[in-house]
């Protein structure tokens, strides 16, 4: 990917972001398997609960577009479930836009994810 949003809400496959230079995806994993799939080189993930406000809305938002477009059961689920969802989405971003992310973040979160 070099620009753009991707929602991902089944299972990703192995070296998950090789070459990833721009954008963002959101990864639904309920699982807390996302790092066994992940090319760690390349991108830096976060919990989307732990993002900028702006980023969590955009999330919700292309979900609630892709439940009306498409009936997605899942993603209708996902909707009226979303604090629970909330706790297992993911924010991958490649490593370069990984800073500027931090650097958006509240003072306290800053703090947390520093000592992470």
């Amino acid at each position: 990917m070099t620009n753009g949003r991707a929602m991902i809400l089944g299972p990703v496959g192995d070296n998950f972001g090789a070459g990833m230079t721009g954008g963002a995806a959101y990864v639904w994993d309920p699982a807390n398997r996302f790092e066994h799939y992940v090319n760690p080189e390349s991108i830096d993930w976060y919990p989307l609960s732990d993002m900028p406000e702006e980023h969590v809305g955009e999330a919700k938002a292309m979900l609630e577009e892709h439940a009306r477009r498409t009936g997605s059961v899942r993603a209708k689920d996902l909707i009226e479930n979303w604090d629970a969802a909330l706790g297992q989405m993911l924010m991958i971003v490649p490593k370069e836009v990984a800073s500027l992310l931090l650097a958006r973040k509240s003072p306290a979160k800053k703090k947390q994810a520093e000592r992470a």
